[in-house]
């Protein structure tokens, strides 16, 4: 009878998609979603024949653009995912509502004047469903420095600079709807300086955890946090006078570091262009002063130059200037 075949249909096919009946475009924020609603059974059957029908159902699908094509979604923007791993940052979307012949998104106001995104779906034998689409937002990872795991690495603790504050993970592996294994961080909560603790942490630059022995909780015996610069981060010269200085601020200073200058040197173009030539500073500052009324096309070649005993230039670059003409209206003055 319906229900026997209702009980024994197969809802929950995951693989392929096929029997597209409908799809919809959507966009949230700079990424782009299609979502496709599937159906095997045809629009002209009643619900009772669809069910009866012993075809194979396969799910709607929810898909997310990579920047070449539709398919998982991505826990990450596209851009960022090497292609090499992109599976382990992917999660497969599947929409187990029968067989689904519309799909549409609509934006609904709220009671407090905000919106909210809404998926609805049309089923011949299961009605009309509603997905709100909404992702949790996580805090507290402005100027990411360091991360860190637990003893038991199950959870993931990362230390942020300009948020002055320290995020903790929870780590799993888990079964996407297509039965991939996939990595998930699901979060737990942030600390900030001056509601969980009143130290600063600026200059931090390394995270280390101790837990307790066994321990589940996500709370560790101790966070200890380093505070320094990078050695790429190093400030050359010998530190100010005046003004007072942190003691880890003081590391930050390197006396015997080697100067860097520029070597610029016109390669082509219009020699004639410039009053003062192209020169840059020890900072990266470009300068230079055109002639009155040039215009034309100049191309340079730039070395960066240390002053150590050898090996001390680096790889020519380029790098060209263009002067537009300007058609400038003539002035006048008068003189008695």
């Amino acid at each position: 009878d319906l229900f026997d075949a209702r009980q024994s249909y197969a809802w929950n096919q995951k693989v392929g998609l096929r029997g597209a009946a409908d799809f919809t475009h959507f966009q949230v924020g700079d990424e782009h979603f299609l979502a496709v609603a599937q159906s095997v059974c045809d629009h002209t059957e009643s619900r009772e024949e669809c069910i009866s029908s012993g075809r194979v159902q396969p799910q709607s699908a929810l898909l997310q653009w990579d920047g070449e094509k539709f398919g998982p979604l991505l826990a990450e923007p596209p851009n960022s995912v090497p292609e090499a791993i992109k599976l382990v940052h992917s999660s497969a979307i599947r929409i187990p509502f029968g067989a689904m012949s519309q799909i549409k998104m609509f934006d609904l106001p709220r009671s407090d004047n905000s919106t909210m995104s809404v998926l609805f779906g049309f089923s011949q034998t299961r009605g009309i469903a509603h997905y709100e689409w909404t992702f949790q937002t996580v805090s507290g990872l402005k100027g990411l420095v360091d991360m860190a795991l637990s003893d038991n690495g199950k959870y993931l603790y990362t230390l942020a600079e300009i948020d002055s504050s320290l995020t903790v993970f929870e780590r799993t592996a888990v079964l996407d709807i297509l039965g991939n294994v996939i990595g998930n961080l699901r979060y737990d909560s942030t600390w900030f300086r001056g509601e969980d603790w009143e130290d600063s942490i600026d200059g931090a630059r390394e995270l280390s955890i101790e837990s307790a022995p066994g321990a589940e909780s996500f709370v560790p015996l101790s966070v200890v946090v380093n505070r320094g610069l990078l050695s790429n981060e190093l400030i050359c010269g010998a530190p100010p006078l005046l003004g007072q200085l942190l003691p880890w601020q003081l590391s930050t200073y390197q006396t015997n570091c080697q100067q860097l200058s520029f070597d610029v040197v016109q390669v082509e173009g219009n020699q004639n262009l410039f009053q003062t030539v192209p020169s840059i500073s020890r900072d990266g500052t470009l300068s230079f002063e055109l002639m009155p009324g040039a215009s034309g096309t100049a191309v340079f070649r730039v070395e960066t130059i240390d002053d150590g005993p050898m090996n001390n230039r680096s790889e020519a670059q380029t790098f060209a200037i263009h002067v537009v003409c300007s058609n400038a209206a003539p002035s006048f003055t008068t003189q008695d």
